[in-house]
């Protein structure tokens, strides 16, 4: 066997021995390679194995500051046990059209969630920038910047004028799976938002050893 084989096979042993010590609602819940979670990361900036702390007050890609801002305070209000968007990591079920979606951001990896994580995957939008949602509030915020500046709280304040929008706020929020059981027996291609200090990660290629060290937990022939 070549040294890195031998270093992968105790890259792998290391970091599957910290899933099976943290992630066992994971592992007992997850029974098929299309419920695993997935997520892109660009290749080099990581390791093909390892584990990621979650970033803190992060900003979504591709979604304006104060509109951000605004329906995050929107949130901790009125959702406060919703995961907040600025310090969660966000995965997919591993679907056709999913690894596709994930490819937009980087390699495919797949997901190791530990114990006591907060989950949240709304029932009817696919992707919170994608949605009508997020195109109703470009707009307010177009009719705001004719009268105001760049204000996260006056932008905040201006948006609770808007009862349609609002209504519509409070139904994505509510409409929503809660738990990983309820997110894997529903399997929607929706966004998976999950509040976490820390997740595991292996890349697509090193999988089936990955799972080899993990008992076959799933199934990937």
């Amino acid at each position: 066997m070549l040294i890195k084989e031998i270093i992968e096979q105790q890259d792998i042993d290391y970091y599957a021995e910290g899933i099976k010590k943290d992630c066992n609602e994971y592992l007992s819940i997850i029974d098929s390679l299309e419920k695993l979670f997935i997520r892109g990361m660009r290749k080099g900036v990581y390791n093909e194995i390892g584990s990621k702390s979650v970033r803190k007050n992060r900003k979504p890609r591709d979604t304006h500051r104060i509109i951000d801002e605004a329906v995050e305070l929107y949130r901790a209000e009125n959702f406060p046990k919703v995961p907040s968007r600025k310090q969660s990591v966000f995965c997919f079920l591993n679907s056709k059209s999913n690894i596709e979606e994930v490819r937009n951001y980087g390699e495919r990896n797949f997901i190791f969630i530990p114990d006591e994580a907060n989950y949240w995957q709304s029932k009817t939008v696919e992707d919170f920038t994608g949605s009508a949602i997020y195109s109703y509030l470009l707009k307010i915020k177009y009719d705001f910047d004719k009268t105001h500046d760049a204000n996260v709280q006056e932008f905040y304040n201006f948006i609770l004028k808007y009862k349609v929008f609002i209504e519509k706020l409070n139904a994505y929020f509510s409409h929503a799976w809660t738990t990983l059981q309820d997110i894997v027996q529903n399997v929607s291609n929706n966004e998976i938002v999950i509040d976490c200090e820390y997740y595991y990660y292996v890349e697509y290629p090193y999988f089936e050893k990955f799972n080899s060290a993990l008992g076959n937990f799933v199934n990937i022939k």
